[in-house]
């Protein structure tokens, strides 16, 4: 090895205390090939979902993610380098590894765990042996959501799992999943002082503000993560309302992830524009009661539909994309690298902990959503900024 890589690598060594969080979500389903040098992008990589079953214990929903589990943690576990430049990999600070419980259709033994002590304990030992056993770095608690009766339970639940998980390891992970504020008072389920002295981080889900739901909340349309802006009842749902709301709440920033969605969303029988000059909020025709589109659409259908997605059309308030067909009226939304680089702008502006993305495996064949998010510089060298990995 030449002194000059040697010397670059004791430099990155001594600055990787500062490098903000890149956490990428892998969904459980088949997706794009994954491969060992996506996880060179990241801090952590988290794998959604291992299931949560009524009397506590974990496991996996069934033998086809379990084999997506081991195919992933393989890959993980042999990254190899293609560059010159010494990776995290080589200094033995590889992205760690971690699981997700709960989730949208897994989150319905949460309320009964948290109340029974002995279900609780189940749990805890369950998640200590799940990621004993399989050499897994942590665990992210996604309970969606807790109420408001239930948040000093939520904060003594965690409280418990982090101090039985020092008991195994000091370097296990613990974070959770944060709701968007000012919608419907998720929010006021999280004790946020009490939780912040037991988590790691918390990565916030400031997204699906806008979606092609099957109710009547399927229209209007708009961007899934818009960074500001809004209309009409819907003027404070953006990225910048939910994590100024943390921000005030905690006053320590540096706890939290913004949420980056690599999947496209799409709206049919789209009827117009809401307002002069706010053509990115839009009007949708709803049958019987419900929207039509597509909720999750990854860049691999985008591509394989033939949808064009260079000539789409910036919104500068929002600080997003997206592709308006009047002729077949359909609406389309979806990060650019111009969408990432506002958020990490933001992220870096309000010193907040890193970016959380959903999910890796949605992005195309050739990663172009990660590589847009790597090449952004998410290090801060400096003694000003003491934020690491954890």
């Amino acid at each position: 090895m030449s002194q000059k890589t040697h010397n670059l690598k004791d430099y990155i060594r001594e600055n990787m205390n500062t490098q903000k969080r890149v956490i990428g979500l892998f969904n459980s389903y088949a997706g794009p090939e994954i491969k060992p040098n996506q996880f060179q992008k990241l801090t952590h990589a988290v794998f959604a979902y291992i299931q949560m079953n009524e009397d506590g214990s974990i496991g996996f929903q069934n033998n086809g993610i379990k084999e997506r589990f081991r195919y992933w943690r393989g890959k993980a576990r042999n990254q190899e380098s293609d560059s010159m430049i010494p990776s995290l990999v080589d200094l033995e600070a590889s992205a760690k590894l971690m699981i997700s419980i709960g989730g949208h259709d897994n989150s319905q033994h949460f309320s009964d765990i948290v109340s029974r002590p002995e279900k609780q304990k189940t749990f805890i030992q369950s998640i200590l042996s799940f990621l004993t056993n399989n050499r897994i770095d942590g665990v992210e608690i996604f309970w969606k959501w807790p109420t408001e009766p239930e948040r000093f339970k939520y904060t003594d639940f965690l409280e418990e799992l982090k101090e039985s998980m020092r008991r195994v390891n000091q370097n296990f992970i613990l974070s959770i999943v944060a709701p968007p504020a000012g919608i419907d008072g998720w929010e006021n389920g999280f004790d946020l002082d009490g939780i912040l002295q037991h988590v790691d981080f918390v990565n916030v889900l400031s997204m699906d503000y806008y979606g092609p739901w099957p109710s009547q909340w399927g229209t209007p349309a708009g961007p899934t993560a818009p960074l500001f802006g809004g209309i009409n009842e819907k003027k404070n749902f953006n990225v910048d309302f939910t994590m100024r709301y943390y921000e005030h709440e905690t006053k320590n920033p540096s706890k939290f992830n913004l949420v980056i969605p690599f999947f496209a969303r799409l709206w049919r029988h789209d009827l117009g524009s809401l307002a002069p000059e706010m053509d990115i909020f839009r009007d949708i025709g709803l049958k019987n009661g419900q929207a039509e589109g597509n909720v999750y659409m990854t860049r691999c259908v985008l591509e394989r539909e033939k949808w064009d997605i260079s000539k789409a059309t910036w919104d500068e308030e929002t600080k997003s994309a997206y592709v308006l067909d009047a002729r077949a009226k359909t609406y389309l939304t979806f990060e650019t690298q111009r969408s990432i680089a506002a958020k990490i702008d933001y992220v870096k502006k309000m010193e907040l902990g890193g970016v959380w993305i959903w999910a890796v495996n949605q992005d195309d064949d050739r990663y172009s959503l990660l590589n847009a998010v790597a090449s952004h510089r998410l290090t801060e060298f400096g003694p000003e900024n003491d934020n690491n990995f954890n």
